[in-house]
């Protein structure tokens, strides 16, 4: 906490509990509709079970023209007579660490499944795409340290929901341009 100079202070078994508006509140007052028109919050949260969760969020307002009939494909109709471009935001995480773990071995019974850990070295190794068939994550792994609960190595899970990787056509000056959004993880 602080005080209303900004000197810190402590407060003692305290807690937080406030309502969010998921920064659907937030105003805009900047008439650049090209750059400003958008922003974004990054939320960190921290459970009572020692979880971390990194949420980004896109907040703002579209960027809307007249619909041309030749740009149709390209542009999703927000109400009549008006539309906005399809786009991409691509967003990075840089993580600092090592990536793997060990395979099991699969059961004999065939009755259970287990999670394929693949040790990806470089970078280059890394680089892949989300799959929604499999669940992929991915883990950074601390070999240096081990957690004082589960005796195993401290990490973070990488969990992907569902965001694809970059979608314009491999022609493109953005596609050559952006060439970390090909992937979904790069090590």
């Amino acid at each position: 906490m602080s005080t209303a100079r900004g000197d810190p202070a402590v407060i003692e078994n305290s807690m937080c509990i406030h309502e969010e508006d998921s920064s659907l509140l937030s105003k805009h007052t900047d008439s650049r509709h090209s750059a400003a028109n958008c922003e974004y919050g990054f939320y960190h949260i921290f459970t009572l079970d020692g979880t971390y969760k990194l949420e980004m969020k896109l907040t703002g307002m579209l960027s809307c023209l007249r619909p041309l009939e030749s740009a149709l494909p390209l542009e999703a109709q927000v109400a009549a007579g008006l539309t906005a471009h399809n786009h991409q935001h691509n967003l990075f995480l840089a993580a600092i660490g090592s990536t793997g773990g060990v395979a099991r071995e699969p059961t004999p019974y065939g009755n259970a499944f287990y999670c394929k850990k693949t040790s990806l070295e470089t970078a280059l190794e890394a680089a892949t795409t989300y799959s929604s068939a499999t669940s992929r994550s991915w883990n950074i792994i601390n070999h240096g340290r081990l957690n004082f609960a589960t005796k195993r190595p401290f990490r973070y899970k990488i969990l992907n929901g569902n965001s694809p990787v970059l979608l314009e056509n491999p022609s493109s000056v953005v596609y050559h341009r952006d060439v970390l959004a090909r992937k979904s993880l790069y090590r």
